[in-house]
């Protein structure tokens, strides 16, 4: 049963951590970020897993703990740019999650990551390379999520309840 489990996926930047925690707060669901569930578990950022163990390693992390996070019978989770990509991934936790795709403009994903150390995909890639990459990725995140919804909005609570919405 996946009626009370929310995904949101989506582009580095895009809000989903915000996102994910306001919806959290107005469901009283508990929030999970994948990102930082795996920081916890492996006892390092993700910037040094993807430095010191690779891309790879990382991404078998997010398949692993995606049991971990289905075992929340109600839960809000913000899951990393990269997680719905693998198929494995992407097939389990579709099969738990509403997944919504947090559908923000490349522009302003880019104003909120330009300089942030803590991603490792955007901290070694030019604005073009990250272009292309969120091209690539937008059709994937539209493709697997269950719908999509626009993360530009100025209010959060707006984009919050646009999402409760379309989960009626």
């Amino acid at each position: 049963m996946k009626d009370n489990r929310i995904m949101l996926t989506g582009f580095m930047g895009s809000g989903k951590t915000s996102v994910a925690t306001a919806l959290a707060r107005e469901l009283n669901y508990p929030f999970l970020d994948t990102d930082k569930y795996i920081e916890e578990r492996e006892g390092m950022s993700v910037a040094d897993i993807f430095a010191k163990r690779g891309e790879a390693y990382f991404r078998t992390l997010e398949h692993q703990i995606t049991f971990d996070l289905m075992k929340n019978f109600s839960a809000v989770i913000s899951s990393g740019g990269g997680f719905i990509l693998t198929d494995a991934v992407y097939q389990l936790a579709a099969s738990k999650f509403n997944l919504v795709f947090l559908d923000t403009p490349f522009e302003v994903c880019l104003s909120r990551i330009k300089n942030d150390k803590s991603r490792p995909l955007a901290a070694t890639r030019t604005d073009e390379e990250l272009l292309k990459l969120y091209n690539y990725r937008r059709g994937i995140y539209r493709a697997r999520s269950d719908f999509s919804v626009d993360g530009s909005k100025k209010l959060l609570s707006d984009v919050v309840d646009e999402i409760i919405h379309k989960l009626k």
